[in-house]
């Protein structure tokens, strides 16, 4: 895997990435991404093989082929699809919680042989549907966390799958983006950070955006300025559309999609991006 630079030279072309993570994490969520990207401003989602929605948004693929589509690996909402002894939470069956998954990893109780295990029955899964994943990034970003990172780039390249780009969360929040943005931000970085020390460079965009986004009800005018500050090269923007119908239990991000939705598929920012300033593109595209 070959990384790209992280540089932000103002004189590179601007080149944006709107990806809406969690396909597959229900019906709600699959219809949101599907109205988001036929406005023209989401070319790109990230599909959760362990979703109770999977096969919905397989079967929503058919009718849009032009979706880029990428793997969601999930090790925080379960059930693991191999049944993997340290990433199941033997009082659920199902994946452990994200506090208590950092818990395990911090103290060295998370089966690396296991991760790679998880990682390519997800992955497989993808392909058995049909889907070739363009890209790669994790539900919560635990593919990141110390210890799976490494795993999930070993497993990509046992797979074959070198080509995919891999998210990297590590966002430099603008002034404004609220407390709560900015240290999950420094946490994200941080622990990335640890990851990647001693392991191989992978294929990556030369920034990443989203977090500074999120929640409430200032979507939009947020998005907007995020678009008018993106510095030059390729930037992922993070975004997580979707109706707040049938969500799983356990998820704290009900709402607060619909208004993502709304930003998303506003006159507002299509006409932004008609601006012919900067390239809206998908990762098969790179």
């Amino acid at each position: 895997m070959v990384a790209t630079s992280d540089s932000s030279r103002d004189d590179r072309p601007r080149r944006l990435i709107v990806n809406a993570d969690d396909f597959g994490f229900s019906p709600g969520i699959n219809r949101g991404i599907i109205e988001a990207h036929r406005a023209g401003t989401l070319p790109s989602a990230s599909l959760m093989a362990t979703g109770i929605a999977f096969e919905d948004a397989v079967s929503l693929l058919a009718d849009t082929p032009t979706l880029d589509v990428g793997l969601h690996f999930d090790l925080t909402m379960g059930p693991p699809l191999t049944g993997a002894r340290t990433l199941t939470d033997p009082a659920t069956g199902r994946c452990h919680r994200l506090p208590a998954l950092l818990g395990l990893v911090a103290v060295g109780r998370i089966d690396r042989g296991e991760v790679i295990a998880e990682w390519r029955a997800q992955y497989d899964r993808l392909c058995a549907a049909g889907v070739q994943p363009s890209h790669l990034d994790g539900h919560h970003h635990a593919h990141a966390f110390p210890m799976i990172w490494g795993a999930v780039v070993d497993a990509a390249r046992e797979a074959g799958a070198s080509h995919l780009h891999l998210r990297v969360p590590s966002e430099r929040l603008a002034d404004g983006s609220g407390w709560r943005s900015g240290l999950k931000s420094l946490a994200l970085r941080s622990l990335w950070r640890i990851a990647s020390a001693r392991t191989p460079a992978v294929r990556r965009t030369d920034h990443f955006r989203g977090l500074g986004v999120q929640g409430g009800q200032e979507v939009l005018p947020r998005l907007l300025a995020l678009v008018d500050r993106l510095p030059g090269g390729t930037t992922e923007l993070m975004m997580h559309p979707g109706y707040d119908e049938g969500i799983p239990a356990g998820d704290s991000y009900t709402w607060q999609r619909e208004h993502e939705l709304t930003a998303l598929t506003s006159p507002e920012l299509r006409a932004r991006f008609r601006r012919g300033d900067l390239t809206v593109t998908g990762f098969a595209h790179l």
